[in-house]
């Protein structure tokens, strides 16, 4: 069955509100011809790809499609979810990303390389590395630290964010 991601339109939508005189007329043309082809394509779609369920009440309102939306998570929606960082542990720390995406095995390996190797003198912290199908080379060079465990694909990621204390973001950047 046809599946689609959250409709750009809705983007468009809500630039155009915040946009400059210029802007948001550009925003709302750009978001009408791109909406016009949504539609064409949500219509043949039996599920979206949606974080939570008010966006599935709004890409309902927006597109009314004549297919009930089913809601297919994809990420975590922290609206849902405030556990206080008090109750987290302050030993954990994740990081969380696809492992097979070239940008997050740059900025692994950079953090495996230079980063954890200061952090793991410290001896109080551990790291996990969860996400989808996590490279051969991070696995090996997670193998050099005992405070790196590389957990891989897991069924809810929130289960391990919201035990830890902190999470790293994956943001790698190529200086030349």
């Amino acid at each position: 069955f046809p599946v689609t991601i959250e409709p750009l339109v809705i983007s468009y939508r809500l630039s155009a509100r915040v946009s400059g005189f210029m802007r948001r007329i550009a925003y709302k043309i750009e978001g009408f011809l791109i909406g016009r082809f949504e539609c064409h394509v949500i219509k043949n779609a039996k599920k979206f790809a949606l974080i939570s369920q008010h966006d599935v009440r709004r890409c309902s309102r927006l597109f009314r499609p004549k297919n009930r939306i089913e809601l297919i998570r994809y990420g975590v929606n922290i609206s849902e979810y405030n556990l206080p960082l008090e109750a987290r542990d302050s030993r954990k720390l994740v990081v969380s990303g696809s492992g097979f995406y070239p940008p997050n095995i740059r900025a692994l390996k950079y953090l495996l390389n230079f980063v954890w190797p200061e952090v793991s003198k410290l001896g109080y912290f551990h790291l996990r590395i969860i996400g989808a199908d996590i490279d051969p080379n991070i696995r090996q060079l997670a193998r050099e630290f005992p405070d790196v465990e590389v957990v891989g694909f897991v069924d809810n990621v929130f289960e391990y964010l919201s035990n830890s204390f902190a999470c790293f973001c994956l943001v790698y950047r190529d200086w030349e």
